[in-house]
């Protein structure tokens, strides 16, 4: 799901607290087991064009401060001040 969200792919998901948490407006959740609502949600992402495009926005938001190179500098900071 991170690696769609940075791509600024629409994604859809099942709907529970990580995902929520994860991706907040940034994709199509639909209820769990809910089959018929998650096929719906995939085919309305691939046909209409302003779902596809208030996701991406979304998407793009989401993942625009996310930077590998901080997050690993970041984290060998973190490894330091444990050790």
């Amino acid at each position: 799901v991170r690696h769609a969200l940075l791509l600024s792919k629409p994604v859809v998901a099942n709907r529970n607290a990580q995902s929520e948490v994860l991706v907040g407006a940034a994709a199509y959740l639909v209820e769990e087991g809910d089959n018929r609502s998650f096929g719906a949600a995939m085919i309305t992402v691939v046909v209409d064009e302003a779902v596809q495009a208030k996701l991406q926005a979304e998407a793009r938001k989401l993942s625009a401060g996310w930077d590998s190179r901080r997050f690993q500098q970041d984290l060998v900071e973190l490894y330091r001040k444990v050790n």
